[in-house]
């Protein structure tokens, strides 16, 4: 009965035009019943206390839970294991994951592990990423696709996520796991 969105006050309360899209007529329409969380998180999705993606689920308080997915996702990926490299994330559709294979070759000399997902499967960098990681397996892996569990287990796991496109979402999830957003 009630519906929550994102979209923009803005488009909510303009007058009535013939620009106007189907969608804010829609929203408005339903009056008392709508609320609007604008530039909001979704907690029931984003929460590292109840996200069943995880390894572990962990709080603010005790990040135990953190240490575990980095340890965990690092075993998975095939990497290191190893709590004092940083685990650098990125979870990018292909503009985004342009702009950090062309700093990716830089990152991996240094003593950082680069996990990076592509959304799209047909991006341009893919090929490059990918050969990038066969000479550097111990520091680069790349994943294809638009994995909601890998999203997620990147972030919880990751030190710090690398934003390489407009994602604010990303942006706020990375911060609510504890992960430091990187622009």
């Amino acid at each position: 009965r009630r519906v929550t969105t994102s979209v923009p006050q803005r488009m909510l309360d303009a007058e009535a035009n013939t620009g106007e899209s189907s969608v804010a007529r829609a929203l408005r329409a339903r009056g008392a019943e709508l609320t609007a969380v604008l530039g909001g998180l979704d907690s029931s999705i984003w929460n590292p206390l109840t996200d069943g993606h995880l390894f572990a689920r962990y709080t603010p308080l005790d990040l135990g839970g953190k240490s575990r997915n980095k340890a965990m996702l690092q075993s998975e990926l095939k990497l290191e294991v190893d709590p004092d490299v940083a685990l650098l994330g990125a979870v990018e559709s292909g503009t985004g994951a342009a702009r950090v294979e062309a700093i990716a070759q830089d990152l991996v000399r240094t003593d950082v592990q680069l996990v990076i997902q592509v959304m799209d499967e047909d991006a341009e960098c893919i090929d490059r990423l990918i050969a990038l990681s066969e000479r550097m397996p111990h520091r680069l892996k790349v994943r294809l696709g638009d994995s909601q569990m890998r999203a997620h287990r990147i972030i919880a796991a990751a030190d710090a996520l690398l934003l390489a496109s407009d994602r604010p979402a990303l942006a706020m999830a990375a911060q609510r796991y504890g992960t430091l957003p990187v622009a």
